[in-house]
């Protein structure tokens, strides 16, 4: 058994004995930031000194408290965008709001996580007038002279999620203590290169308002095919004799009779999935080329919200799960087998051609010329297609989907008009992202180059 030692300077030691505080990689990071100051390279200042309130968020709020509008209030899942990510986000009422006004952030406001995964970081956009904060959220006002763009942007370079990581304590339940937040240090270089930042994350803000607009104009449009399945509230389901079959979980017939209504209502053409897309079988095993790379993908890198694949693991073959098994390839769809997550539907891209998928996704290839693939997402992304799926997945532990009642799906089909419309928007929507998300990592390297000299 190995075992690593290193030795701590008595300068560098503080009130905290845990050895994991005092990581050889986390020093580095602090030392070279004492040598900017000590150099005066740039100007350097702790986070007391440059913000105006770091608070907690507000400590207990029950599911049950939750409205269908109000004021956004953020978890931890919401901060894993910069710019805020808005998968199952969630309101509280004004009231509630005003009860805990202290927490409330504004346009400009920072959020960081302060329990679950630490070390996410986002900026409060323009477009949410004001939201409030969950207890493993730490909201961050900043003085008015101090750029949050460009803040922002240096928390998520290694320098600010160095010293965030090192801010973690416990063990078994690690959060972010105040104390360590409030003696994070900020590098500073000049105005100008600070307003430089600030413009690019404004140009990736205005890119994702665009989105939205997009985004809504796709919801509208599920609406005016008539694809909303208004949700029922049923303290006792009434199910005729006739309409049993060998199912006793009750949500299974929850919409059983709303459903095909909806679908003889419907203008246009219904088939089967089956009809529509092909349900691609091909398999791998990595662990035959041990020394390959593989891009591997799993439900959890899928976004539910903007149904795009935003992560993956670049792994040997070697060291490949068992469920790395599925074959992808551009244009196919992944749809998610489990119940919990049936809004995790992706269209593979140009960039994870042949990378290989988690055995819990069905993989799809549309039949173009029934249905072209971004009309396809849409549609299993609709209310009446997430009905089914919710209707279809069985299993007491982990409810999941099984093959033949998938193949079985109704799926409305849009006309080619509307096909065309819905492609066009989906592509945009893709190409905005993108040029969004370039502009962010763009902006955090440019800071971590600066600083280190390289720039």
């Amino acid at each position: 058994m190995s075992h690593q030692t290193w030795t701590i300077r008595g300068e560098d030691l503080e009130n905290r004995i845990d050895a994991e505080f005092y990581k050889p990689e986390y020093l580095k990071i602090i030392h070279f930031l004492d040598y900017i100051k000590k150099k005066k390279l740039f100007d350097v200042k702790q986070f007391k000194d440059i913000t105006i309130a770091i608070r907690k968020g507000i400590f207990y709020i029950l599911a049950s408290e939750y409205v269908e509008k109000g004021v956004p209030f953020l978890r931890v899942s919401n901060l894993k965008d910069p710019l805020l990510n808005e998968a199952d986000l969630v309101y509280i009422s004004e009231e509630k709001n005003k009860e805990h006004i202290k927490t409330c952030l504004l346009p400009g406001d920072l959020a960081i996580s302060k329990g679950g995964h630490l070390g996410l970081v986002s900026i409060i956009p323009s477009y949410i007038r004001k939201c409030n904060i969950s207890q493993d959220v730490i909201g961050i006002k900043l003085r008015k002279e101090y750029i949050p763009e460009y803040v922002l942007c240096f928390l998520l370079t290694k320098f600010g999620q160095t010293q965030l990581k090192r801010c973690r304590t416990q063990v078994a339940q690690p959060h972010l203590e105040l104390e360590y937040v409030r003696r994070l240090q900020v590098v500073f270089p000049p105005e100008n290169f600070q307003l430089k930042i600030r413009e690019q994350i404004k140009k990736a803000e205005t890119l994702r308002e665009r989105i939205r607009e997009l985004q809504l104009k796709l919801e509208e449009l599920q609406e005016e095919l008539g694809l909303v399945v208004p949700r029922i509230s049923r303290t006792c389901l009434v199910v005729d004799e006739k309409d049993l079959i060998s199912r006793l979980d009750p949500e299974f017939y929850y919409y059983k009779q709303e459903i095909p209504v909806i679908l003889q209502k419907y203008s246009y053409e219904v088939k089967l999935l089956d009809d529509v897309a092909s349900l691609s079988k091909k398999r791998t095993n990595p662990m035959k080329k041990p020394d390959r790379k593989i891009k591997y993908i799993e439900i959890a890198d899928v976004n539910p919200y903007t149904g795009e694949i935003e992560n993956w693991s670049e792994i040997l073959g070697a060291r490949a799960p068992s469920r790395a098994r599925m074959v992808l390839k551009a244009g196919i769809l992944v749809l998610s087998s489990l119940k919990g997550s049936l809004r995790s539907i992706a269209i593979v891209s140009s960039e994870l051609d042949h990378a290989i998928g988690t055995t819990g996704f069905f993989v799809l290839e549309p039949k173009e010329e029934i249905i072209n693939k971004e009309s396809l997402w849409w549609v299993l992304r609709t209310d009446v297609c997430q009905r089914q799926l919710e209707q279809i997945a069985s299993g007491a532990i982990m409810p999941a989907i099984n093959e033949k009642e998938l193949k079985n799906l109704k799926i409305p089909i849009p006309p080619p008009e509307i096909q065309k419309e819905i492609k066009d928007k989906v592509e945009e929507i893709q190409k905005l992202r993108r040029e969004a998300n370039r502009l962010v990592k763009e902006a955090i390297k440019d800071v971590e180059e600066l600083i280190e000299g390289r720039k």
